[in-house]
């Protein structure tokens, strides 16, 4: 690779994020036609070799990251590193759903959700909105960043805490029929025992 190709790669990689083309253009100074010319090489460089990393360009702004057929292998390692398995749920709920009602949430996770949405909170991955009774969560840049998301990945990735969401669902659904199918039953026994003390009262009357 040239040498002023390696010094790009080195300033991307130390930024560890989306660089707009204006901070490149200073921290390396070079006219934005050179820029151009050598981020295109450096992205054509990441395509054809044999690697686990891309150059990927959104606007004016770029970014070394994984591919993403590795994107799974980098969540696990950076969700095992930081967040427990029950904080982790709720945000994947939060993640696939996002924007989510705070209610939501919880109505899927239960009442323990209130301390993970805290603690996501307090990590910097979700801020709360007011929204009528609730709050509405969103993900933050900061989520993006430290899982190395683009926005039309997050499905995708959390994929799998939609069953998780699914299962809940389905559970209440169930538990919610039961719950119908008891109140019925209570009413027509109810219904069985007015009917015993009418019959009982007009034979007391006919007797």
């Amino acid at each position: 690779m040239k040498p002023e190709l390696l010094q790009t790669e080195a300033i991307l990689f130390a930024y560890g994020r989306w660089a707009n083309v204006e901070e490149l253009q200073q921290v390396l100074s070079l006219t934005p036609a050179r820029l151009k010319k050598q981020l295109a090489e450096l992205q054509e460089e990441y395509t054809t070799k044999e690697t686990a990393l891309q150059l990927v360009n959104q606007g004016n702004q770029w970014k070394l990251t994984v591919k993403d057929e590795y994107l799974d292998v980098v969540k696990n390692i950076a969700m095992k590193t930081e967040l427990d398995r029950p904080t982790l749920e709720t945000l994947g709920v939060i993640a696939f759903h996002y924007p989510i009602l705070q209610s939501d949430v919880i109505h899927q996770r239960g009442g323990g959700a209130y301390d993970h949405i805290k603690s996501l909170k307090e990590m910097g991955y979700v801020v709360k909105e007011k929204y009528g009774r609730s709050y509405k969560l969103k993900l933050t840049q900061k989520f993006f960043d430290y899982f190395d998301l683009p926005k039309d990945k997050i499905k995708e990735v959390f994929s799998e805490f939609e069953d998780l969401a699914k299962s809940i669902d389905e559970a209440e659904a169930k538990a919610e029929e039961i719950k119908q199918e008891k109140k019925e039953l209570e009413k027509q026994q109810h219904q069985v025992l007015e009917a015993k003390k009418e019959n009982a009262q007009l034979s007391q009357f006919q007797g």
